[in-house]
């Protein structure tokens, strides 16, 4: 995998399928979900919400940490954001995945993160719950990972 840098088309289409879920739920995308939404479409990894908020500061410096998590909440209820427990942060989620995905590969060390949407792992994974009396509640596998981009330039820096 190389490491792309965000491009204006995938930063256009993501505020218009925000725009579009907005719309179809009789919601708005307000000017600050706007923004933190914006903020995580030029970010092609795992943002923590701090660094939102650092960031949203250099415009609106009295802020506050609950004018972030607000708007995060909001975007990963419409399914535009997902919160990536393992690395406490939050990342833009590939429209072209119209179900959840069940594996999210994060690199440890650049925090980007991959989706990937498998029928065969969910199957195996509903399996292994069902054996055991479980139900799942939503179930995607987050990987801490070591991404190529990465691995390379450890080698090239040796």
């Amino acid at each position: 995998m190389s490491m792309e840098y965000p491009t204006y088309a995938r930063v256009k289409a993501g505020i218009r399928l925000a725009e579009q879920r907005c719309r179809a739920q009789g919601t708005k995308l307000t000017h600050v979900r706007r923004q933190v939404l914006l903020y995580l479409l030029t970010h092609k990894r795992c943002v923590g919400a701090y660094e939102i908020l650092h960031a949203l500061r250099k415009d609106h410096p009295n802020i506050a940490p609950p004018t972030v998590y607000r708007p995060l909440q909001f975007l990963v209820s419409m399914g535009l954001v997902r919160h990536v427990l393992s690395a406490n942060g939050y990342v833009f989620s590939a429209p072209d995945h119209v179900q959840t995905p069940d594996l999210l590969m994060v690199c440890s060390q650049c925090a980007v993160v991959v989706e990937v949407v498998d029928n065969n792992l969910h199957n195996q994974i509903s399996g292994h719950l069902a054996q055991r009396g479980f139900v799942p509640d939503g179930c995607t596998v987050e990987v801490s990972t070591v991404c190529q981009h990465c691995r390379l330039t450890e080698v090239t820096a040796d």
